[in-house]
């Protein structure tokens, strides 16, 4: 029996400049046994094959919201190698609305003279738009009907007579007729580095995104791809290698690569020749040294060499460099990592990398009680590795035990570093609003379960059950809350949580809760409405923890303010401070008592409804003339509590319920540089 000739398309995935890419191989189907499968030999004579090229991860189901009719999302393509232009995909999301609606999609090339360097970040209000993306048309303006209906449904634009383009860069995009449907995206990182490839016009827009008409990039990744048929060798693919954080280690360093040759033309000629690791210290000379194949094989290896130790404050430089059977060279792009070092009985302060902690964002309540801190900041440095955690270790290092971890939700991808220092006895803080999704218990947020599996959120935090920016506490500009434990929230018997700062007037405050947690933990925070748990403290071992589900340095009250450079942050330093120095006395960490200024500050009447006499607090910053009146609703005086001078400082006051019928009613203070209101209500 003569051998049949097949076209069987394979799928692989990599991470390349050109993204995920899909390919035809030819094979023979050879005779075999009966009840065998047949087994195929590649045909290896092929000078061209297929290639798909996309940005977007493949993993996300976002679409983009806040767009006008009219704006034009688009791709700016680089091929890999030459190539001929096949046909451009879309990936469509269509609002919950009935009747047809189009798009309309076209493909062009890039005038001379652009690249994507040119274009500016549409969500930044500094960015000026760059230059059109169009230049000869390909293909369109095609009118493409949507017949999705809030799902995602995929759309094929031919290019005619597919083109030639070579290696040069292209643009395809699609243009909104209506606004009842978008397109499909992966969120992206906004602290990935240039160039970004999703390039669109935009018309401008409100609020933050104050940007004048015109082409720009976005961080978004759009669900728009090109096919096209490859005709050129692909040099070999570095899919990924560790990009080592700092750290306070001065020996050497492992870094493996996983290097694969993607592409041959012709097809049979394919496979990773070698792989090298080039390194250079304090920007001297690169020195090179031979990987080695591991795992794998030369299509798809990984590889393996070390860097030699060096010397704290020295600043590593790093690369990939590979080459495939027919002498195609590649680089990766390059990395670094610092060597740095703690200083001795020193604690460590984590600022997470999506954190907004100290200023220009909010306040610093560690560094403004406390000087003694070693600071890592995971947006620079990367997140800290065990020889950093090691030096905050009982037993092991010359650190004060204790680390405090503030982060918008990520804790860094190995767990296993707390569960050590725990061990030891470690004394920990952390605080942020989506610490679930951090743990990997929440995937995209929202509810989570923790179990015995899940040791370290188990067993050292403590966690049971809770959910991520929990809509019901979450849906407000704040959220209140009391404290309900002595040892962690005294003098804070009453708070609130307000948006970050980059959220802007009127933005939602989204926390989270814990719902269930072990049984020795102790609640410390409850929020108002629901009863809800936002913080505790735990011990396990000699270890203790603090967990706050919401930023620390973002509580306070309306009343109070801080002025940040040339930003007004709505929090009450005071409380946060306060909150600080009760954390610190838990962990055991010496602080010596507050001489920090006294701020206006409205009294919390508490509780409310009142039943009974109850006493408030109230402070000033200075000796000034100061009155505390209560109006009904009606807005006549019943009752003044104070009015004359008072020196600086913290004061008390009775309210007398006995004189005061059931009702709503307002307390209103005055002085000479501040007033303010706070209702309250009187049930007998």
């Amino acid at each position: 029996m003569k051998g049949v000739k097949i076209l069987l398309v394979m799928l692989l995935v990599g991470s390349i400049a050109s993204g995920v890419y899909a390919r035809p191989v030819e094979v023979y189907l050879m005779p075999s046994s009966s009840g065998e499968p047949s087994k195929m030999v590649p045909v290896g004579d092929k000078d061209w094959a297929w290639w798909l090229i996309q940005y977007d991860e493949g993993t996300s189901n976002y679409y983009l919201s806040g767009l006008i009719p009219g704006d034009t999302l688009g791709v700016f393509f680089e091929p890999p190698a030459a190539c001929s232009l096949v046909e451009v995909h879309f990936c469509k999301y269509r609002f919950g609305f009935d009747g047809p609606t189009q798009y309309y999609g076209i493909v062009a090339d890039i005038p001379d003279g652009v690249t994507i360097g040119d274009f500016g970040e549409y969500h930044s209000a500094a960015s000026m738009p760059g230059p059109s993306c169009i230049g000869t048309i390909l293909a369109g303006p095609t009118a493409m009907d949507i017949t999705a209906f809030e799902d995602w449904e995929w759309d094929t634009l031919t290019v005619p007579g597919q083109p030639d383009i070579g290696t040069d860069a292209f643009w395809a995009g699609w243009t909104l007729e209506d606004t009842t449907h978008s397109t499909r995206i992966d969120a992206g990182d906004a602290t990935t580095p240039l160039p970004l490839h999703a390039v669109g016009y935009k018309q401008g827009g409100t609020g933050p995104e104050t940007n004048g008409p015109g082409w720009y990039s976005s961080w978004h990744l759009y669900w728009v791809r090109a096919l096209v048929k490859v005709y050129e060798n692909l040099p070999p693919n570095t899919v990924s290698f560790d990009r080592l954080t700092d750290t306070y280690t001065t020996g050497s360093r492992e870094v493996t690569a996983i290097v694969e040759d993607v592409l041959g033309i012709p097809l049979n000629l394919m496979g990773v020749a070698w792989a090298k690791l080039w390194y250079s210290v304090n920007g001297g000379d690169d020195v090179s040294i031979d990987m080695d194949l591991i795992e794998g094989d030369s299509l798809y290896g990984t590889y393996s060499a070390e860097i030699p130790g060096a010397g704290v404050g020295d600043e590593i430089a790093f690369y990939i460099e590979a080459a495939d059977l027919q002498d195609a060279k590649s680089t990766s792009p390059s990395a670094s990592y610092v060597i740095r070092t703690g200083h001795n009985e020193h604690i460590l302060l984590v600022i997470g990398p999506d954190d907004y902690y100290a200023p220009p964002y909010s306040w610093d309540p560690v560094r403004a009680i406390y000087d003694f801190v070693d600071v890592w900041d995971c947006y620079f440095y990367g997140y800290p590795d065990a020889s950093v955690f090691d030096y905050y270790t009982p037993g092991k290092g010359d650190g004060d035990k204790v680390i405090l971890w503030f982060t918008w939700g990520d804790i860094g991808p190995d767990l296993n570093l707390f569960k050590d220092f725990m061990d030891a006895g470690g004394k920990l803080l952390l605080s942020g609003e989506d610490i679930g999704w951090g743990a990997g218990l929440a995937p995209d947020w929202g509810a989570w379960e923790a179990t015995p599996e899940d040791t370290v959120p188990y067993e050292y935090f403590g966690w049971r059950s809770g959910f991520d920016d929990d809509t019901l506490i979450g849906g407000h500009t704040t959220v209140n809350m009391y404290g309900t434990d002595a040892v962690i929230t005294a003098g804070l018997e009453y708070t609130q949580v307000t948006p970050y700062y980059w959220a802007g007037p009127g933005a939602y405050s989204y926390i989270g809760k814990f719902d269930e947690l072990a049984p020795t933990a102790v609640t410390a925070f409850t929020e108002e409405t629901y009863g809800f748990t936002l913080g505790y403290r735990y011990e396990k071992n000699g270890a203790k923890l603090v967990c706050t589900y919401f930023p620390i340095q973002y509580i306070g009250t309306p009343e109070t303010q801080v002025v940040v450079g040339e930003d007004t942050i709505y929090a009450d330093t005071l409380l946060q401070n306060t909150l600080m120095r009760n954390i610190f006395s838990y962990l055991e960490v010496g602080v010596e008592e507050s001489t920090e200024p006294v701020v206006y500050r409205l009294p919390v009447v508490s509780p409310n409804p009142l039943s009974r006499p109850t006493t408030i607090s109230f402070s000033i910053p200075r000796t000034e003339y100061v009155s505390m009146k209560v109006y009904d609703v009606t807005g006549s005086l019943v009752s003044t509590l104070v009015n004359k001078r008072l020196t600086a400082g913290t004061h008390s006051l009775t309210v007398d319920t006995k004189k005061l019928a059931s009702g709503v009613y307002f307390l209103r203070m005055d002085a000479e540089g501040f007033s303010g209101t706070r209702k309250f209500v009187v049930m007998k």
